[in-house]
């Protein structure tokens, strides 16, 4: 993870995978609380944590360059608020 969050050259294909499969995860996760503040199930301070932890994460070259690869998969709105916070915070 730490390879991959600095954007190593030398991780193998495998060790790619493995990192963009892990960050997944926490995309998925950050897409369903965006949905969830959407539909009325989380409170604003829910929402302003999870956006925290987005900042947090548009900060990470590895993340930054996991989500380019990945966004496509990702519904339009939360695609276009995702790519919000990793602009504003990108550093």
């Amino acid at each position: 993870v730490l390879r991959g969050h600095a954007c190593d050259p030398t991780l193998t294909a495998d060790e790619h995978q493995r990192y963009l499969w892990c960050l997944y995860a926490l995309l998925l996760h950050y897409e369903d609380r965006f949905h969830q503040f959407r539909e009325g199930m989380l409170s604003k301070e829910q929402y302003d944590s999870i956006r925290n932890q987005m900042a947090d994460s548009a900060r990470v070259a590895g993340i930054r360059a996991a989500w380019r690869e990945v966004r496509e998969r990702f519904a339009e709105d939360f695609r276009t608020f995702a790519d919000g916070v990793f602009a504003e915070h990108t550093p």
